[in-house]
């Protein structure tokens, strides 16, 4: 038979092997499902401006879905490769004339080609979802098949075909399944590791990468995933909803470079392939002969019931497992993937990207990345080998034996469990060696040994229940892969985010997964661990009867049950339902579904007194009770109210955080008449009309206490040491809070809102501030910690058990304070008569002294340039880790800052970054921009004038203690930063920001500052920066400032030629694309002439993407670097747009930079060019 026609017939065979099988139709349909699912109401808006089918989108999502073509090609290849090997027909199959080829090629190509087929399905539910799904319409652009098919083509059948080709030539080659299974394993591994190195938005907490780092990750990630964001870094909103990834640059090289490789492979395991039955190691050698011993035997009665009996039963099945397991190479393998991975991770951890410096190798730190990717990858392992020792006597018919023994049901079933316990328990001491190792290597040694056992609790055990569950799975349902689909979609759904993102966030539904909090050196675990407890209390016992359920299965239902049994299961059944009852009455399952709901009818119901007068508060008084050790706080306060309106008030309407309890509220003996306590609100009935300009008392108790079963409000974490909480944000405020408003327009729009409360516009009328209040603090807190507050010190002492701390602002500040309690070690030092204290955790001791330093120097510049500290005291306060959402924040007198930034960031690291100044220096020049005096309006630019300006403050500072040469390292950061960041939202000119764009008035902000300085000179700069800054210091009309008033100042201070570039930089969104053509370089006598043509492209954007070209009448930078490192830079004159560059010079230069100072903001990193 020739071999075309042998093939054709071959694959026809194996075709309708597969299609005569009921359950391939399930699963077929279960891809379209998930495909119809996912589109409908699952497919990822991934910011506001980006259409939920713009072929970014899509192919972002499509991208992410192609993983599964890992799980699906080792499902196929298991159950393809080896089926003549498990059905002993391997030597009739060797015997037929077959050719090696056309096995070869049929056997991939059905792996292959049912994996694009399952993953067509998928793709056509994904569409015909999306054009039925249940979005607002609006987020939808014009529906293009080409966006659906072309990442199909891109992405996913290179993707495919390089996991159906590692697969297949492991498997043809190895003839073992588990390598198979061990290959997929690896190929998940190379592409978590690419995202680690590409700094990928799919990691969690992901820092910006660096150039090469994300070059590298681009051409190797073997899923394309890190390319594909790579080429789309810089794009605009309207690029990535109209333009498909296009197969140039590193995209080409990568999918090229899979594709060939992916032949390669092929080509190689074909080559090696042998087409027969292995006789390799068959060949015994002859034994030598062995004198024959007379052994005296004596009758042994066998006691197969007895407990004895059982036990050793029990450990010789798990002796054997293990001797399976562990001398294999399968599982050296899986070990050394599982350690490198995580030790990517753990590298990636403290390495921190190029922003951050890198981390003090801490137990801390090593242990966090435990937590979060062993179990990712421990569950992979649960599931293939439950399924290799559960199937491995049963593929080689040994069950026939096995099943005649004495040995009973349950003890067969509880060693294959304690054999998972034993390979979990290996794994994991793995990684936890290697987190010790990188603490010794990194010269750490603060091992923390107790924290790194605790794994086996927090890490081991939810582990060791999902092996169970999956065990119980793989024993009642008798297909082998079937029941391997089924225990995988029970892990996924119990044990990753995917099964909380569609709902599945019960924790008595995810007994599987592990510890779900962080280890904080200054908290430890914190309450988390006692919610974890009750979790695995829960989990244990249902766990144990599921598999006491599985064994009885086997047994037969109907078969009579064991009194211990019977008595077992009502004693775990009565354990499971309590702790079940307990969880489930302490949790608070509100989903995001619900908090929207809250707060659309929080609007319905408030927003109608949005604008009821109310009067200011001007001075409180307040008294505050910590109790870190028990997770509460109890406050009481004095308002003093003052009528500031022009009319008389009759009530008043308190808002108050619901997570927190009420006990009394007075306004002037007058109680609460309506408590709504569902949305936080009280009215108060004035017994008499607060008159304008007449004040008032009010005052009030409440207290808090944090449940660990519910979510930890990050800016008030009352945690065991390091406790932080901005308490202004939860003590009674007046009116209606528009902070609680929805503000997508979709959401609004589906919920009949309207229009939410706006941001105030730049041009609405300026009216006098008058809220300015003054702050009186009492704080106690435990015997063996120190409160920190706001304000000065003014006394303490320590009175039955606790210490008291006294706290008083000098000015008035606005309604904005924080308090923190801790175990802190002190160190305290005097600047020019202002007092620096640093309040530290004993064992984060490396950054003190730098901290001192930083802080005098900032002192230094900002009283020089803008005006006098305000206070006689500045305290830096370390803060837990269970604080999120920032890496420090600036109070009146007092800035916290968290552990595992400043505290213990290594800054005299590989890196050199200094963290200290970036943060430390940025929020000690907060007391002058934003925090205490000078306080920016609430309106349209209100972040430039604080968070602008300070890090404005913060580069000036890097420039007098580094020098210019990090000055430009630090704003091309930030310019990229904010490339990256501007095409996923709407975009402003600088002086009209809104709140919401952070990458806009911190990195934009910078950059154009920076270029401000070098256009009009330092020196005006700050002179601009301290008019306006005194003249909100001297409070003579009240005014808040706003940014126009910096501008105004910088047009009195500068020549009206220099008015056009100011306004190009904060007024108006300009992106300049300079490039040189024609470029040459030849020797004229002693001298090397370059010539080029220069082209300056400006544009101005209308804030979406759109682009509107501009002329450009200016000079320009142009930068030479000749070969012993030295640089030249001249400026040279263009004429709309256009300039012929001639230069001169006495070496050869290497490279040619345009714009080298940064002093444009250029949209394409390719101005820098070789010279031959």
């Amino acid at each position: 038979m020739k071999t075309a026609t042998q093939f054709r017939y071959l694959f026809a065979f194996e075709l309708s092997l597969f299609f005569k099988r009921a359950w391939i139709y399930a699963v077929l349909l279960t891809f379209l499902g998930i495909g119809l699912l996912g589109g409908s109401s699952f497919s990822v808006l991934l910011t506001e401006n980006t259409f939920r089918n713009s072929p970014f989108a899509i192919t972002y999502n499509l991208g992410y879905l192609s993983l599964i073509c890992i799980f699906s090609s080792t499902i196929l290849a298991a159950q393809v490769l080896f089926r003549e090997q498990e059905h002993h027909f391997s030597m009739v199959l060797y015997a037929t004339p077959l050719k090696k080829i056309n096995f070869f090629l049929s056997r991939f190509l059905i792996i292959f080609g049912l994996n694009i087929f399952t993953f067509l399905l998928l793709l056509t539910g994904f569409a015909i979802g999306q054009t039925m799904s249940r979005f607002d319409a609006s987020e939808f652009g014009p529906f293009r098949l080409w966006y659906y098919f072309q990442p199909f083509l891109l992405i996913t059948i290179p993707n495919a075909f390089f996991c159906s080709a590692v697969v297949c030539s492991i498997g043809l080659l190895t003839r073992n399944k588990l390598l198979v299974y061990i290959s997929g394993l690896f190929i998940f591994i190379a592409y978590h590791v690419a995202l680690i190195f590409s700094g990928s938005p799919l990691i969690a907490g992901a820092m910006p990468p660096t150039e090469e780092s994300m070059q590298m990750a681009a051409r190797f990630d073997p899923f394309g995933l890190s390319a594909f964001l790579h080429q789309t870094l810089l794009w605009s909103a309207i690029q990535r909803n109209t333009t498909v990834t296009a197969l140039i640059s590193t995209m080409l090289f990568n999918r090229v470079f899979y594709i060939l490789l992916s032949f390669i492979l092929l080509i190689i395991s074909h080559r090696l392939f042998r087409f027969s039955v292995d006789e390799k190691g068959r060949k015994t050698k002859e034994k030598p002969q062995v004198k024959a011993v007379v052994t005296l035997y004596k009758i042994a009665i066998p006691q197969p019931f007895s407990i004895q009996h059982q036990f050793r039963s029990l450990i010789s099945l798990v002796k054997i497992d293990l001797t399976f397991v562990l001398k294999s190479i399968p599982f050296l393998l899986i070990l050394a993937g599982i350690v490198f991975v995580v030790s990517m991770e753990m590298y990636g951890a403290i390495e921190q990207g190029i922003r951050i410096p890198e981390n003090y190798v801490s137990t801390a730190l090593m242990v966090n990345t435990i937590l979060e990717v062993f179990p990712i990858f421990c569950n992979l392992v649960i599931l293939f080998y439950s399924n290799e020792l559960l199937w491995r006597s049963r593929t080689s018919n040994f069950h026939l034996i096995e099943n005649t023994t004495p040995v009973s049901l349950s003890i067969q079933f509880f060693a294959k469990w304690f054999s998972m316990a034993c390979i979990i328990l290996l794994l994991l001491t793995g990684v936890v060696l290697t987190g010790i190792l990188f603490q010794i290597v990194y010269q750490y040694p603060h091992i923390e040994w107790n924290t790194y056992i605790s794994m086996g609790y927090l890490v081991g055990l939810p582990l060791l229940l999902s092996a169970g569950i999956v065990i119980a799975i793989q024993k009642i349902i008798r297909n082998r892969y079937f029941a391997l689909v089924v225990a995988t979609i029970f892990v996924i759904l119990t044990t990753t985010g995917i099964g909380a993102n569609i709902h599945i966030r019960h924790p008595l539904l995810r007994i599987g997964y592990p510890f779900e909090g962080e280890y904080s050196t200054m908290s430890g675990f914190g309450a988390n661990l006692t919610t974890f407890s009750w979790r695995m209390l829960f989990g244990i016992c249902t766990t144990f009867i599921i598999m006491i359920l599985a064994v009885q299965f086997q047994k037969g239902i109907r078969k009579s049950w064991n009194l211990i049994v019977k008595i077992s299961l009502l004693l775990l059944v009565a354990i499971a339902t309590s702790s079940g009852i307990y969880i489930n009455s302490q949790i608070d399952m509100s989903d995001k579904e619900s908090k929207l709901q809250w707060q659309a009818n929080y609007e319905k119901k408030y927003r109608q007194f949005q604008h009821i007068p109310k009067p200011d508060i001007k001075a409180i008084q307040t008294k505050i009770d910590l109790f870190p050790e028990s997770n509460a706080y109890n406050a009481s306060a004095i308002y003093i109210l003052h009528n500031t309106t022009n009319q008389p008030i009759n009530k008043l309407l308190f808002y108050l955080n619901p997570a927190l309890s009420l006990k009394s509220l007075k306004v002037d003996g007058s109680k609460v008449s309506t408590a709504d306590e569902e949305f936080g609100h009280y009215w108060v009935t004035l017994s008499k009309p607060l008159q304008p300009q007449d004040s008032i008392k009010a005052d009030f108790e409440l207290s808090y206490h944090w449940n660990a079963f519910t979510s930890l409000m990050p800016f008030n974490a009352m945690v065991e040491n390091g406790a932080f909480s901005r308490i202004s944000n939860y003590f009674p405020q007046l009116g209606y809070q528009t902070g609680n408003e929805i503000d997508r327009e979709v959401e609004r729009k589906n919920r009949n809102l309207g229009k939410a409360t706006p941001l105030k516009s730049l041009e609405f009328p300026r009216e006098p501030e008058t809220e300015w209040l003054n702050l009186d603090m009492l704080i106690s807190t435990s015997a063996n910690q120190i409160t920190i507050g706001t304000g000065e010190l003014v006394n303490q002492w320590k009175v039955n058990n606790r210490n008291y701390f006294h706290y008083k602002t000098n000015v008035p500040i606005r309604f904005r304070f924080g308090v923190s309690s801790g175990n802190y070690a002190i160190r305290k030092v005097n600047h020019r008569g202002i007092g620096i204290e640093v309040y530290y955790h004993p064992t984060h001791h490396e950054n003190v002294e730098g901290l001192i330093a930083n802080a005098k120097n900032t002192l230094d510049y900002c009283e020089t340039n803008f005006g006098k500290y305000p206070f006689k005291t500045i305290r830096f306060a370390e803060i837990s880790a269970f604080s999120k959402g920032f890496a420090a924040t600036a109070y009146p007198a007092t800035i916290f800052m968290t552990e595992n930034m400043v505290f213990h960031a290594n800054i005299k690291g590989d890196k050199q970054q200094d963290v200290i100044n970036e943060l430390a220096g940025h929020e000690l020049s907060h007391e002058w921009w934003g925090s205490t005096n000078f306080v920016p309006d609430e309106r349209e630019g209100g972040r430039f004038l604080s968070e602008t300006l300070a890090m404005y403050t913060e580069l000036m500072l890097v420039k007098k203690m580094y020098g210019q040469k990090r000055v430009l390292e630090n704003v091309h950061m930030h310019k990229n930063i904010y490339l990256s960041d501007r095409g996923f939202s709407d975009e402003q000119p600088l002086y009209k920001t809104n709140y919401s764009n952070l990458h806009l008035f911190y990195s934009k902000g910078m950059v154009a500052m920076y270029q401000l300085s070098e256009l009009i000179g330092e020196n005006k700069v700050n002179a601009a920066l301290r008019h306006i800054y005194q003249r909100a210091v001297s409070r003579t009309d009240n005014i808040l400032p706003v940014t126009t008033d910096f501008l105004d100042e910088l047009y009195k201070l500068t020549d009206a030629s220099q008015h056009p570039a100011i306004d190009d930089l904060f007024k108006k969104i300009i992106i300049y694309q300079p490039l040189a053509t024609s470029i040459q370089t030849r020797q004229v006598g002693n001298q090397y002439e370059t010539s080029f043509e220069l082209t300056v492209n400006k544009y101005q954007e209308n804030g979406k993407g759109k682009q509107t070209p501009v002329n450009f009448t200016g000079t320009i930078e142009i930068g030479f670097s000749f070969k012993d490192g030295s640089p030249q830079i001249m400026n040279f004159r263009v004429n709309h747009n256009k300039a012929t560059i001639k230069v001169r010079n006495t070496e050869k230069p290497v490279t040619l930079i345009l714009d080298p100072n940064e002093k444009m903001i250029k949209a394409d990193e390719g101005t820098t060019y070789k010279l031959k």
